[in-house]
């Protein structure tokens, strides 16, 4: 577990008030050993969001390290604990070959695949979620590119397109369409965020309970918004039945 001292404020590491910034939008994920806790904790909320928003399951995230990750969002059923880089590209590779099995050849109509290929589509969503979330939050970090999750994301990638050209495309389209959930529920990701930084893991109904209340505040405030606004036009209304 890392030492309390270690961790700091999730807002006070930003460059600016995180709740007022705009930000964007996995199964398995890793942070990068090292980084502040912070800095992982909004990693692994990106992929906790676009996970749930996508419908995959979610076992959980937790942000205390071990000797092969910094932080992990993981699957139900997972042993957070014995996780490792090369299981994770195994388990990913298995189910792609697996898949690539009943996939009609190349040139094919895939018209009655179209599952998988949705499903391809939300992991390499949520597999890109991380840092695009760490880059909204203003942590400026150059290892995307070698990072475990765009690894697999491309194992992923290779099931739905052939070219190494096309698989790089297909993955920035799906980033953005991950940047496009965070954009909308950034106040769900920073809720997460704040929740890992205090208390290190959370389980997967952690995560829907704090998603639901994050999602009712923002309810609740465009209601209150609504309720002001209705009140000043009827005060306006009386004002303009009580003149002569």
């Amino acid at each position: 577990m890392r030492n309390d001292s270690s961790r700091a404020n999730l807002a006070s590491l930003s460059p600016a008030s995180l709740r007022d910034r705009a930000a964007l939008p996995r199964v398995f994920s890793f942070g990068t050993g090292g980084l502040l806790a912070s800095a992982i904790a909004i990693h692994e909320s990106g992929h906790t969001i676009v996970s749930r928003f996508l419908g995959l399951p979610l076992g959980g995230a937790t942000i205390s390290p071990t000797d092969e990750y910094g932080g992990l969002t993981f699957a139900p059923g997972a042993d957070s604990l014995n996780v490792t880089r090369a299981s994770l590209r195994e388990e990913a590779q298995s189910q792609c070959d697996g898949a690539m099995e009943l996939l009609p050849p190349a040139g094919c109509r895939r018209d009655s695949t179209s599952s998988w290929l949705v499903y391809a589509q939300s992991q390499i969503s949520s597999l890109m979620a991380g840092f695009a979330a760490e880059e909204q939050a203003g942590f400026s970090r150059d290892l995307e590119s070698q990072s475990t999750d765009v690894e697999i994301a491309r194992i992923y990638g290779r099931t739905c397109v052939i070219s190494d050209d096309g698989v790089a495309s297909f993955m920035a389209a799906c980033r953005a369409d991950a940047i496009q959930i965070l954009k909308a529920h950034w106040h769900a990701v920073e809720a997460i965020a704040l929740a890992l930084d205090a208390r290190g893991t959370l389980t997967g109904d952690d995560i829907d309970l704090i998603i639901f209340e994050a999602e009712a505040e923002v309810e609740r405030r465009a209601e209150l918004s609504r309720r002001k606004r209705m009140a000043a036009m009827t005060a306006r209304a009386a004002e303009f039945v009580r003149q002569p």
